[in-house]
């Protein structure tokens, strides 16, 4: 909470019941970096951490976005399917807090991710490592 407070200049009551809601996982999301342009070719380099060991992997893509999902993948040591993705802003502003809900496919099973950031990308890669630990999850009940 005390990041979120340092980005903003105001903190709203929804931006606090969003982070409160979110789920703590063994795979989280260490750093990143991306380069992005109209006329450069978008890279991205992506840390996680999982089970307090971290790996990285950088990777190129078709936009800023889909670079950081290649390359987490590649941190992952696993290719993972978007099926779906949905992005809101939850608070007015330019630094509004934003929502991303992403459902990925992996190993047969589908399951859902959501987190919410004031930076879209940041927002974007921990819904998709919540989404991950979910399926990993049901994948270990499974099995």
């Amino acid at each position: 909470m005390k990041e979120l407070a340092d980005r903003k200049k105001f903190v709203y009551d929804d931006d606090l019941l969003t982070l409160v809601s979110q789920p703590v996982h063994h795979t989280r999301l260490a750093r990143y970096q991306v380069v992005s342009g109209n006329q450069l070719l978008p890279t991205a380099t992506v840390e996680v951490e999982i089970d307090g060991a971290r790996r990285s992997a950088s990777a190129v893509g078709n936009g800023p976005l889909d670079a950081a999902l290649k390359a987490t993948d590649a941190a992952l040591g696993q290719e993972v399917e978007l099926v779906e993705m949905h992005t809101r802003a939850l608070t007015a502003g330019k630094d509004a807090l934003a929502e991303v809900i992403m459902r990925v496919r992996m190993g047969g099973h589908e399951s859902t991710g959501q987190a919410a950031s004031t930076d879209s990308i940041e927002a974007a890669l921990k819904a998709y490592l919540s989404a991950i630990g979910a399926a990993r999850r049901a994948q270990e009940a499974a099995a």
